[in-house]
């Protein structure tokens, strides 16, 4: 429902300067590229509610990889989250994209069928959405691992990523975050510059709303820019979308997505 009701809302008498939708941002590329397409005609800036995005240790780790470069050049990334893809991973693949500064280029992908949401969401239909993972390689060149194959009590949000100046695990379930330097050929364990302590759902993600709200306000009165824009999105609902497309033609499935591929669409809740 976010395409129709981001694009009626856009294209109302009420003229908003800002529309904040849920994530994910649709469940179609096609759809999502329309959205971003009517709000920039209408002057529109719309703010995608990826909330992993508002908090402040993950912001402050995207500067730390992206301007700071400790890391150095990203060369294989693991992930892991629970299912469903749509539901659920989205929030683990917008992280992957944040973090990263990066866009897929090939995905090839494993669609399990499974789904947790029927019994938790009582929901009274069937759709697509299910648990699965492949990999994806970037256009930074980095090789990206994706596991969302488990329920939720047994799954655990995690990256492993590894650059040519260091590696970083990062657990968001047992809130443990830990880096290591590339120094001589052995990594060497040390804190993360500006971050105290690890990402924790109780701490980090209970003030996520209250900052995206906040950025909004600063984006409304000029004082910020978009962290969260409809093109972001786009991002990490294009991998998920391929996962699907190339677990039912058996092939792997190049980004940018063909024109008929860009219309398929991923049922969900």
């Amino acid at each position: 429902l976010h395409h129709e009701h981001v694009i009626d809302a856009a294209r109302s008498a009420a003229e908003p300067s800002v529309v904040w939708c849920e994530k994910p941002i649709a469940s179609q590329v096609t759809a999502a590229e329309e959205m971003i397409r009517v709000c920039e005609e209408t002057g529109t800036e719309l703010v995608v509610n990826h909330s992993f995005r508002f908090t402040d240790k993950l912001q402050q780790l995207r500067t730390l990889i992206q301007e700071e470069d400790i890391l150095g050049d990203i060369q294989s990334v693991s992930t892991q989250f629970r299912m469903e893809l749509l539901r659920n991973s989205t929030h683990l693949l917008d992280t992957l994209v944040y973090l990263l500064d990066a866009r897929a280029e090939t995905v090839a992908g494993h669609i399990t069928g499974e789904n947790e949401a029927v019994d938790s969401l009582e929901a009274g239909q069937q759709v697509d959405d299910s648990g699965g993972g492949g990999f994806v390689v970037m256009d930074d060149g980095s090789f990206v691992t994706i596991d969302c194959t488990l329920p939720r009590a047994t799954s655990s949000m995690t990256f492993n990523i590894i650059g040519s100046k260091g590696k970083l695990y990062m657990n968001n379930d047992d809130g443990e975050w830990r880096y290591w330097r590339l120094e001589d050929g052995d990594h060497v364990e040390e804190p993360l510059p500006g971050i105290e302590g690890a990402w924790t759902w109780e701490d980090d993600y209970q003030r996520a709303f209250a900052n995206a709200a906040s950025h909004i306000v600063d984006v409304l009165e000029g004082d910020a820019e978009n962290g969260s824009t409809g093109q972001e999105a786009t991002r990490s609902l294009e991998i998920l979308i391929a996962l699907y497309l190339s677990h039912n033609t058996g092939g792997q499935v190049e980004i940018p997505l063909a024109r008929p591929l860009r219309d398929v669409t991923v049922t969900s809740w």
